[in-house]
């Protein structure tokens, strides 16, 4: 019974040591994807920062990689930077776009493109909407749903860490 308990444990700990080496450090200024247009728009509600780190993996394998040349297109704002990095993406009320992220390194002296697309997740409450009014009658019922919520006002926010993934 002992050694059942372990082997979760043991299982977890290989999959930890996966990823090996220290982590790379950012050293470069946080690179800004939020324009002065969008600072204005009414909608706008804040901006996001996202940590974009690369990553080699062999088999399960990985490790981080770097510098990788990268594009970052939000808005209608481009960036470019290297990896890892810092950036900083509008956030708007009610329809905040998703960040396009495209990185180039030379991975076993070829030439590799990646990317990913990183979508803003919606915070707001959808069990908070609407109102369901049933009336039935001996098996019979019928059903209604009105929306008071205001979908312009959702709130979004965009996750802390993205990888982008580079194979051999």
């Amino acid at each position: 019974m002992r050694f059942a308990a372990l082997i979760p444990l043991g299982a977890v700990a290989a999959l930890a040591a996966c990823g090996t080496g220290p982590k790379l450090p950012i050293t470069q200024p946080v690179v800004n994807l939020v324009s002065p247009q969008a600072e204005a728009a009414d909608d706008f509600h804040r901006p996001d920062l996202i940590e974009v780190r690369s990553i080699l993996r062999e088999g399960i394998n990985w490790r981080e990689i770097g510098p990788a040349d990268c594009t970052a297109r939000a808005n209608g704002q481009e960036a470019n930077f290297e990896t890892p990095a810092l950036i900083q993406v509008p956030v708007f009320f009610g329809k905040t776009r998703s960040v396009l992220i495209q990185c180039r390194m030379a991975v076993g002296g070829i030439a590799r493109v990646t990317g990913t697309t990183v979508d803003a997740v919606n915070l707001s409450r959808p069990d908070n909407e609407g109102v369901t009014i049933s009336v039935g009658s001996e098996g019979a019922s019928v059903g209604a749903v009105v929306s008071l919520r205001n979908r312009d006002k959702d709130r979004f926010d965009f996750p802390a860490k993205v990888t982008v993934t580079f194979a051999p």
